[in-house]
Parts: structure tokens; sequence; C-alpha cells
């Protein structure tokens, strides 16, 4: 690029920033201490700018000095995410949706930058090959053994495992703050990527790992429609949502685990299920009381009354005095760690991370656009990238101290 192009991109970017900023070519100039005349000749491309004003201009306005000089990168084709069901969504909930599809488009512009092929996980493929056709007439319980069997899954809990183990299947799993208000969760089969799901990580733990798992029951029985696209609003249900909840639930408590337990409670007790065998199956799989309430209730283990006694139970409580570690998190308060930089990027998949990490390696993101692709501030940013810094710093300790002291 010539030094007349730079000269003109730099002149050019500089306006736009102070416009956007909602400054004066006169206040800007008092703010620097110099004058307006000048402040008209840089923006003009007429006087050069020196590195010591580029770095107060780029303070002031609250930008990245680097952006100012990179080259620019192709904006991202937006494609809308479209939902099935929008009655009752917010402005503010249908713009952090549109948000999520934002980072569609970023995902597929680094794909197609560094050529990184879609993950195809062996349920990916099962699904392309029409696994999910094979069992559409079966019972729901056969269809999530199904699943289960492609994840490589026999009956053990899932549980907070599933936002990894359905990325690393290649439907990419995004954990965004969404609010506590009307979204759950969302699914987008979205160009470029295929099957994508949204999970919204302002919810409680135990309602995010259900979410997800009901989401991925959207992708495997919508997996043929190439448009489909939904959005799970609380409190709104469509025809399908009782069915897919059903496979969520079962896809997280195995029958046959829970079957196993049962058998293995009545040889100590006739007695039917307590408070605290729920509790046990609950904390074992990773759901809320509720749901394996609902669970037992439907495999027939507890009738409809004592469904509705067992409902009242403090379940929270009853965990700790049998001895189950309590988080804050049970209690509605989100956790402080939550707001961590290295928490927030947790939420994003792993390719995704990774490829935005290498796309600042190779200057072909600045740090401000790589933190907005994280979704964090800069100084956010600048956390994670030390934090990122110090477990690398870790691991080479580690490997250092079995070569001298055990290899």
């Amino acid at each position: 690029m010539t030094a007349i192009n730079l000269k003109e991109r730099v002149a050019a970017r500089l306006q736009s920033a102070r416009e956007e900023a909602g400054y004066s070519k006169a206040e800007v100039a008092k703010l620097l201490g110099t004058d307006r005349q000048r402040i008209h000749g840089i923006e003009n491309g007429d006087r050069p700018v020196d590195v010591t004003t580029l770095l107060q201009l780029a303070q002031l306005y609250g930008r990245e000095a680097s952006s100012f000089l990179t080259e620019d990168v192709p904006a991202p084709e937006q494609v809308p995410v479209h939902l099935r069901a929008p009655q009752g969504l917010s402005a503010e909930s249908r713009q952090a949706i549109q948000n999520w599809g934002n980072l569609c488009a970023t995902f597929v512009r680094l794909r197609e930058r560094y050529g990184s092929e879609e993950q195809l996980g062996t349920l990916k493929r099962w699904l392309r090959d029409g696994g999910n056709s094979r069992v559409r007439d079966f019972a729901i319980e056969g269809h999530s053994q199904a699943v289960r069997h492609e994840m490589g899954l026999d009956d053990e809990p899932i549980g907070l495992h599933i936002f990894a183990l359905i990325s690393e299947h290649g439907i990419p799993v995004f954990r965004l703050a969404l609010g506590r208000g009307e979204v759950d969760g969302a699914f987008v089969n979205y160009p470029g990527l295929g099957q994508v799901i949204l999970v919204n990580r302002d919810q409680l733990l135990t309602r995010q790992i259900f979410t997800a798992a009901h989401e991925l029951g959207h992708v495997i029985y919508e997996a043929r429609k190439q448009d489909d696209s939904e959005v799970n609003l609380l409190g709104q249900k469509n025809p399908s949502e009782p069915q897919i909840d059903r496979f969520a639930s079962s896809l997280l408590m195995p029958r046959t685990a829970i079957d196993l337990y049962v058998a293995q409670r009545l040889q100590r007790s006739e007695e039917g299920l307590s408070a605290e065998d729920v509790v046990h199956l609950q904390r074992h799989f990773g759901v809320s009381f509720l749901a394996m309430l609902v669970r037992l209730r439907r495999l027939g283990y507890i009738s409809a009354s004592r469904f509705e006694e067992l409902k009242l139970t403090p379940s929270v409580r009853l965990a700790a005095t049998l001895g189950y570690a309590i988080q804050q998190w049970e209690y509605g308060v989100p956790l402080e760690a939550e707001e961590k930089p290295e928490h927030k990027v947790a939420g994003l998949p792993k390719q995704y991370v990774g490829l935005v990490m290498r796309a600042l390696e190779e200057a072909w993101l600045s740090q401000a656009a790589a933190a907005e692709a994280l979704l964090l501030s800069l100084e956010e940013f600048e956390r994670y990238l030390y934090y990122v810094d110090q477990q690398q710093l870790d691991v080479q300790d580690e490997l250092k101290f079995y070569d001298e002291h055990v290899a």
C-alpha cells in the first residue's frame, strides 16, 4: 500500500472516529492543546499526524491507535437469524440474537481465511448420513439412546460436559449472556457452519445444561431443514416443544441408569423413592431437582400425588445436609468468577477462539477487533491474554519438572 493511500485512510478514519465520538474539531483541538486548523488539516490529509498526536486522539476517541493504521478487513456478510417464534421478543433480545449471528459470520470468515474445515464428529456424520431418519419412528427413549451411542456415551452422566461434547461433534455451542428475561436458547442452520446452538449463560447452570440438550433435540429433529432455526422463549411453547423436552430429559437422564439405581434402591428398602433419592439422582446427572422429578414421573417411578409432594422439597438445603457442595448459582446468585474474562471466553467454541487468537498473532485482526470477536472490552482482553500466558507458563513448568525429575 502506498504512503498516499495510508495517509488518506488514517485521515478518513480519524474524522469518522471523531464524529462517532461526538466531538467537534474545535473541541478536539482544545482538549489536545492545539488549534482547529491543525485538526482540520490532519483529517483532510493535508498535514501529517505524529505518533504522540495519534495516541492522544486514539485515547480520546476510545480506539486503539493501530485501528487507524491496519489494513481493512472485509466486513462479514450479515446473515439474519430468522426466528420461528419471535412473538413477544423484545428489541434487546432480538439484538442479542443478531449479535450471535454476527459471531457466526466472524466464525465463517475465520474458517475461510485459514482453511479450517467444518468439524465432523460422529454425531454430525450420523445426521448427514440420515441416521435421525432411521430412528424417527422409534420412541423418544430409543432416539436419545441412539444419539448417546453416536456421541460415544453409555449410561454415564453428561452434565456440564454437554457444551464441549456437542461442540466436539461439529455443532458449535455459544454460551452468551442474554439476561434472565426471555430467551433460554436458540439454534440456527447457519451458511458455512451448519447447525449452531445458543445457550443463555445468565440462566441457572442446570437450566443451561437442559437448554443445550433441548436445542440439540431441535438440531436432531430438524437436521434436514436447511433454512430452519428456533428461539426458545421463556413461557412460550411450540407444538414440538414437549417432544423436544422429553428428548432432552431422556438424553441427560438415560432410563437404563435410572432403572439400575431404582433396582438397587429397592433391594435395600421396599419403600418408594424419597426426596433424598431424587437429590442423589439429580446431582449424579447434573440436572435440576424439578427436571429429575419430571423424569421419574414420566417413567412411572412416582405417582402424580407424590410428585406434587416432592415438588415442595427444599432441595438445595436437603442436598447440603446430604454432604453435597452448594454453589452460589444454586441460590440464583451469579458467581463472580463468571465475570472473569477467561470464563466469558470459555462460553465460546474452542475452534472459534483458536482462530481468533491465530488471526491476532498474524495481525489479520487488531487487538480491538479480537477483543470484540471474543465479546471482551480491551481491558478484559488484556487480562485474558495475561491469563493465557500464565497457563502456558504453568504447562512449561510442568514439562520442565517432568524432564528433570521423572523422565
